[in-house]
């Protein structure tokens, strides 16, 4: 069967050739459906780019017909088309729509080294073989590559033709993957480096009280609680699908922040950074975390704290990011939606992504694995340091910032400017 989409793709490829086919139409895979901030982030960008360069027309491919993109406020009105992306009726409709089309974009993120699943690393980059080789211009955008990249996923890599660009969006995946392959492999940064903060009567009246918490001297800490930072530690399967212990230890957290600067020198806004309620694995969103949080916390931390109660969108949260003094992040796009407004912020790690993020920043990591975040006092001490060292960290990022949005740019493909 696989030879049988390659001889499809080649017939596409001269059938193209021969009747022109349509150069401004843009193929978009995401990394998920919609709930995402991070992968909103990614597509509402890379959507803003590439309509400014003469691709007037874009389909967004969305793997559930319940849930897609197809009504999410930042994007026009594309369409959205459900594609199972292993099944045979799936890769005849998207060669049907290689016809049509000029570009092929797979938002790589952290879905093609087979960390999450490793069949579907293997269809996506079945999906970009197909694509290069039915003569589209395409594209793995910025994507991370862990240190246990699987066989399968390798050869898969390796079996891509050269004209199928591959863009790592950090130094460290960069070197990983290019001394596994024989071919060029881009060096990138996020595309999320390239979003544009949006104001919205919520981020109005978020600033607001920020701006008030500041008139009275008070720092700004954000909190983000990722439930899936609990997957990379010892904890037991059971412990992995209960988020208690960890609401806990970021409500102590804040105890312990308000005690060491006192209370009256702080303020706290707890920011979800994924709406979806549970992702495959059963694992709670950031809003239900950040909703238990903030009910284990005291009358006198409640007092402090903001929970805003509506969702927005990733170039909303962008815009919040803009007017805390630092963060405290398990999420990479929430820690790049912050470092792109050069504010300091505190990662908690996971599937080894976040390393290679300050490596482009040329920052000693401002991180703290799971297992060491909360059995000690190290992201306590990483925090009361940043705090101190916010001043000098913010220049620091600020000259740092030119360099990154030029590598966000070199995800593209060159293009002529609308």
């Amino acid at each position: 069967m696989k030879l049988i989409f390659l001889l499809i793709a080649c017939f596409i490829r001269n059938w193209r050739k021969l009747y022109k086919a349509d150069k401004t139409h843009a193929i978009l895979l995401p990394p998920t459906d919609s709930g995402s901030l991070g992968d909103e982030a990614m597509l509402v960008a890379a959507v803003d780019h590439l309509d400014q360069h003469q691709i007037s027309g874009f389909t967004i491919l969305a793997y559930h017909s319940s849930i897609s993109w197809s009504k999410h406020k930042d994007l026009k009105p594309y369409p959205v088309r459900h594609l199972c992306i292993g099944s045979i009726v799936g890769r005849l409709k998207l060669l049907w729509l290689f016809t049509k089309s000029s570009h092929f974009f797979i938002f790589g993120a952290d879905v093609l080294d087979g960390y999450y699943s490793e069949s579907g690393a293997l269809k996506r980059l079945g999906l970009l073989n197909l694509a290069a080789q039915s003569g589209l211009v395409s594209t793995a955008f910025g994507f991370s590559i862990n240190e246990h990249l699987p066989p399968k996923v390798l050869d898969a890599f390796q079996s891509l033709p050269d004209s199928a660009r591959l863009c790592t969006r950090d130094p460290i995946s960069h070197q990983r993957l290019s001394s596994l392959l024989n071919r060029p492999v881009l060096l990138t940064a996020d595309l999320a480096f390239l979003l544009q903060p949006i104001q919205s009567d919520l981020t109005k009246a978020i600033q607001s009280w920020i701006a008030l918490q500041h008139s009275q001297g008070k720092i700004i800490i954000g909190i983000n609680a990722n439930a899936l930072t609990t997957k990379d530690t010892q904890d037991s399967k059971k412990e992995l699908y209960s988020f208690t212990r960890l609401t806990q230890q970021y409500a102590n957290l804040m105890a312990q922040l308000a005690k060491i600067l006192s209370p009256e020198k702080l303020a706290f806004i707890l920011i979800p950074h994924d709406f979806r309620e549970l992702n495959e694995e059963g694992i709670p969103s950031d809003r239900t975390v950040s909703k238990a949080i903030y009910t284990e916390l005291s009358n006198t931390l409640k007092h402090i704290t903001l929970l805003p109660e509506e969702s927005y969108s990733a170039s909303e949260a962008k815009e919040i990011t803009r007017h805390l003094n630092i963060c405290v992040s398990g999420r990479m796009h929430l820690a790049i939606a912050c470092l792109g407004n050069t504010v300091p912020v505190a990662c908690i790690t996971y599937q080894g992504k976040f390393e290679g993020l300050f490596k482009h920043l040329d920052l000693q990591p401002l991180t703290v694995s799971p297992q060491d975040a909360f059995a000690s006092d190290q992201l306590l001490q990483k925090v009361v340091d940043i705090i101190h060292q916010e001043s000098t960290l913010k220049q620091h990022i600020s000259t740092q910032l030119p360099k990154i949005r030029l590598l966000s740019l070199n995800n593209f493909p060159k293009l002529p400017k609308t």
